[in-house]
């Protein structure tokens, strides 16, 4: 969910960490690592990189009972 926030972010939260991981892997490519083949950059690079976003984002929802990516002229920035 967008939620408007100062100066004209808006921030996406998420309680779960599977819309989270979809909204990561296909929406935006793994942060664009996917965007374009790259022979170094693996299934398993990717299998192990969801791995690990994915415990930082249960730590975070754990933590703060949801994880936030905000939005910033083009930018997310994630916390």
């Amino acid at each position: 969910m967008l939620n408007p926030g100062r100066s004209g972010a808006h921030a996406a939260r998420f309680s779960d960490p599977d819309p989270f991981l979809n909204f990561y892997q296909i929406g935006h490519n793994h942060c664009c690592a996917s965007s374009e083949h790259d022979e170094r950059l693996d299934e398993a690079f990717f299998t192990e990189l969801r791995r690990r976003i994915r415990a930082q984002v249960v730590e975070a929802i754990d933590a703060h009972g949801y994880f936030a990516v905000t939005k910033y002229t083009g930018s997310f920035l994630c916390s």
